[in-house]
């Protein structure tokens, strides 16, 4: 036997075949031994089995990390994973009746953060199913929350520990078993962004001179340097020594990924495309497992011993905020960092002055002045939305630069001004002196705007129940004209029948069904009007014509009674004609022919009047 993975073909039983086809053989079933031995062929394979071979789950192309990137959803800006799509395979030796999949966090890394969350359903889309294969994909990202919590929601504190997920397959078999197989554990992060990326790529080049320089690096030292050649050059060593040491070091451009600088002269504005300055202030203890995120409003408490530490605002909290601030993720300098030797990860970034981005509930003008929300968690309002009880106490944050247009209980981004010195000053006595104005005001405007809801209702439910009886009307009405066998599709086959003439007859269908059928009486001439014959009358004299009315308020026939809807079966010719002795039933077909298996007629007929006697 040649070797399985040389030319990328598998040899089975002796027979060569292609990858293509051993994904669309229900009669092959993968040995997750062979699949793990032929890298070349198989590099992404993740194979989850059990000791029992009679079914496996093999994950085609699950990733070890999947990033999570900012996106737009019905007006709402989420973090959602990006290029999740999972491809499986399910191969059973008993059939399959139904194939479940679900994702969770790793029970370890939910225990710690409190994720309730448990296995979330996730979609199956088959691209083959039959009893003993199933080719299916999974998109992890097509579930963003479950019962109001997110699904990957993420820790910023050791999250590749916590911020591990799994995904759960679950094989249903025709016999009533199941069986659970569990794949390995992926991780989700942020998405970094292009200047993370290069800074990354940055750290991997080795621009420093200390260590043996290779040539290249030699060439960047000589590009980056203008040497001092002169005597009074103080160079402790020359370029071949693992470091350098310079008095002075002049040049045009300096590129470095870190630097310790005692004392920095800046003779020209520094040029940066972040918009603020942040300060490191401790995060509350019971807080670490809640990350906050860009724009969120905090605010700043006092701690039982004395010190300051942020946490969101809330409702619940914000009556022992000292004052607000706004978290910020694009400051240009960051003060009171952690010392080298304090615990990273207990602190977050609260913008002192500048421009970032704030979280603001509902629309907002450019130019309006924003409030911390002391009714929604973590969010700013903008000032029209501020009624005088929430005046008197909310924090000012800044100013808004741009206008957005959004639904009330939207939360969006929006780029701001914002000074944590504003939340000190602002004019709180200025709007308790005018509060007694506002009040009074407030009490008129609220009167009239009763009253005039109570007309508005009042109008509102007279038209709705208006509208409630027309719905209701035009329902039965609609039921009447468009569902077979109802009353009014039976007053309209009467229409135009000789009132109290009617005939039954039974015969036997070509599908042996014996059923009864029921006709009314017309004159032939209005017969042919109401159903456009294009056949004469039959050759006998005294003749007469009858409508086959179930049939005609059905709309045809009914091979069959249904249980159903209790609606009787439905057969027989639409006209049919009867000799004057009441003995032969006619049908139409191409000519008059009997009905010869028809039996037990029965004619109700008026004795036939001079108006009412047709002449052959």
């Amino acid at each position: 036997m040649s070797d399985p993975c040389n030319d990328h073909v598998l040899n089975i039983d002796g027979q060569p075949i292609t990858l293509d086809e051993i994904l669309e053989d229900t009669s092959l079933y993968f040995n997750p031994a062979f699949l793990q031995s032929c890298d070349p062929v198989f590099p992404s394979f993740d194979v989850t089995y059990t000791e029992d071979t009679k079914a496996n789950v093999t994950i085609l192309d699950l990733k070890d990390v999947y990033e999570k990137g900012q996106m737009r959803r019905n007006a709402n800006s989420e973090q959602r994973l990006l290029d999740a799509e999972v491809h499986l395979m399910a191969t059973s030796q008993k059939p399959i009746q139904d194939v479940r999949a679900y994702v969770e966090r790793c029970p370890e890394a939910a225990r710690i953060l409190q994720d309730m969350n448990g296995r979330v359903s996730l979609n199956l889309v088959y691209s083959k199913k039959d009893l003993f294969v199933a080719n299916f994909a999974v998109n992890l990202d097509s579930v963003y929350s479950n019962n109001g919590i997110k699904v990957y929601e993420l820790s910023r504190v050791k999250g590749e520990e916590r911020n591990i997920f799994r995904v759960i397959v679950v094989l249903h078999f025709a016999d009533g078993t199941t069986k659970e197989f569990i794949s390995k554990s992926f991780q989700v992060q942020s998405r970094k962004n292009a200047k993370q990326e290069s800074e990354e790529d940055l750290v991997s080049v080795d621009n420093g001179y200390c260590g043996t320089p290779s040539p290249e690096n030699n060439r960047k030292k000589r590009k980056m340097l203008a040497l001092d050649t002169s005597p009074s050059g103080s160079w402790s060593s020359g370029m071949n020594s693992d470091c350098i040491n310079a008095a002075e070091i002049i040049t045009n451009r300096l590129d470095a990924q870190s630097a310790l600088i005692n004392e920095l002269r800046v003779k020209k504005p520094i040029l940066t495309q972040k918009g603020d300055i942040a300060y490191h202030f401790k995060l509350n203890k019971t807080e670490l497992d809640l990350p906050l995120e860009e724009g969120d409003i905090i605010g700043f408490f006092e701690s039982s011993s004395g010190n300051t530490h942020i946490e969101k605002l809330t409702q619940f909290n914000a009556s022992k905020a000292k004052m607000a601030g706004v978290i910020s993720r694009s400051a240009y300098l960051e003060a009171r960092t952690p010392a080298d030797g304090e615990e990273k990860g207990l602190d977050d970034l609260v913008c002192v002055i500048g421009m970032v981005n704030v979280k603001v509930l509902g629309p907002v003008k450019n130019g309006e002045r924003i409030f911390a929300s002391l009714e929604h968690s973590g969010v700013a309002i903008p000032q029209s939305r501020l009624n005088g009880r929430m005046a008197s106490d909310a924090f000012l944050l800044g100013q808004t630069l741009e206008r957005r247009d959004a639904e009330e209980n939207d939360v969006n981004l929006v780029q701001s001004f914002v000074s944590i010195l504003l939340s000190i000053t602002s004019s709180h006595m200025a709007e308790a002196a005018s509060d007694d104005l506002r009040k009074h005001v407030r009490e008129d405007v609220k009167t009239e705007v009763n009253k005039m809801k109570k007309k508005c209702f009042s109008g509102l439910r007279r038209w709705l129940f208006a509208g409630f009886i027309l719905a209701v009307l035009l329902g039965v009405l609609l039921y009447q004209l468009f569902v077979p066998g109802t009353a009014l599709r039976y007053y309209r086959c009467r229409q135009g029948s000789i009132e109290g003439s009617e005939l039954w007859f039974t015969f036997t269908t070509t599908d042996f069904q014996i059923p009864r059928v029921h006709c009314i009486e017309f004159t032939f001439d209005k017969l042919k009007e109401k159903m456009g014959l294009n056949f004469g009358r039959i050759n006998y004299t005294d003749a007469h014509y009858y409508l086959n009315l179930d049939r005609c308020a059905y709309g045809g026939i009914r091979h069959v009674r249904s249980h159903l809807d209790n609606k009787e079966m439905v057969r027989g010719a639409e006209v049919v004609a009867v000799d004057h002795n009441c003995t032969t039933v006619y049908f139409h077909s191409e000519v008059w022919t009997p009905y010869e298996s028809g039996r037990d007629i029965v004619c109700n007929t008026h004795p036939t009047k001079p108006e009412l006697k047709e002449n052959d």
